[in-house]
């Protein structure tokens, strides 16, 4: 959030990639989604895991302009003067997938928690919208025991985690494994399955390795923050708040993603932010710990 309160529109970009870790999440999508009157991205590609740097080497080698001296990797290649952010995005995941395996197979198993996706933000906008008529309807239901299963560790279901246990989990698995579970409502399986076509709509391109099982290439590869069912583990997001936040010096907080279409101490859960502030907050700490309620 902090980029967006310094940068306005007139710094919008088409591309924005980072090489940080744990960035490939909706809440970060929405935060740079273009838009009128602020800063924006048209695709992002970013690293929902702890991982290495990607193969941008390989990337601009296959970017050749006609009559160019050939690349020493194959084609097909990409002429920059009509390659568009999302063609861009989809190469870079393309021939990062294959800097991955080439890594993976001369190190076996040094690879295997690498992932990375591009995504389309002007689409990020539908995912959040889709996600918070799903929390309205989980809170509706009082259906946290079996959504949370969803999540797991647990019998019925272990969504892809990207932190080994960390809140940060894979949202096109998690909603897919909602939208087929029969012990969840019809109303509550439809939202899940609005959640995960959106997921799928904004998703340009994506890989994930072997220590993913089920990932699957386009659709996996964006995260939720989503905590363990656990006392304490909501203690630990003080930063995932819609609120202003300075902790040791760092500005924190202010994310739009948990802000928008909720308005506070209403009474009503809203959006994704305000479900898990219902469900762990109260249990938790008894005292709004991110500075909220719904």
């Amino acid at each position: 959030p902090e980029l967006s309160r310094v940068l306005g529109a007139e710094e919008s970009i088409d591309f924005l990639a980072l090489e940080l870790c744990n960035m490939g999440g909706i809440e970060i999508s929405y935060q740079w989604r273009p838009g009128p009157g602020r800063f924006g991205a048209d695709v992002l590609l970013a690293i929902p895991n702890a991982g290495p740097p990607l193969d941008w080497d390989r990337a601009f080698a296959r970017i050749r302009s006609p009559g160019h001296a050939a690349s020493p990797l194959p084609g097909p290649y990409l002429d920059p003067a009509k390659m568009s952010a999302a063609d861009f995005g989809k190469l870079v995941i393309e021939e990062g997938k294959k800097g991955r395996e080439l890594m993976d197979k001369a190190r076996p198993g040094r690879g295997a928690h690498e992932a990375a996706g591009a995504y389309d933000l002007t689409r990020a906008a539908d995912v959040k919208r889709a996600l918070d008529n799903l929390a309205v309807a989980l809170a509706g239901e009082d259906a946290r025991e079996v959504f949370m299963e969803m999540r797991g560790p647990g019998p019925i279901g272990d969504a892809i985690s990207y932190d080994e246990g960390g809140p940060f989990i894979d949202l096109y698995d998690l909603c897919r494994r909602a939208a087929d579970c029969d012990a969840l409502s019809e109303r509550i399986r439809g939202h899940a399955a609005e959640v995960a076509k959106a997921v799928d709509a904004m998703m340009l391109a994506s890989f994930g390795m072997g220590a993913y099982t089920g990932f699957e290439d386009g659709k996996h590869g964006v995260f939720v923050t989503l905590p363990v069912d656990e006392p304490g583990r909501w203690k630990n997001l003080t930063w995932y708040t819609p609120k202003e936040r300075v902790e040791g010096g760092k500005d924190l907080g202010r994310w739009a993603f948990l802000a928008d279409g909720a308005s506070e101490a209403n009474g009503k859960v809203e959006n994704w932010f305000e479900l898990l502030d219902h469900w762990f907050d109260t249990a938790d700490d008894k005292g709004g710990v991110n500075g909220y309620r719904p």
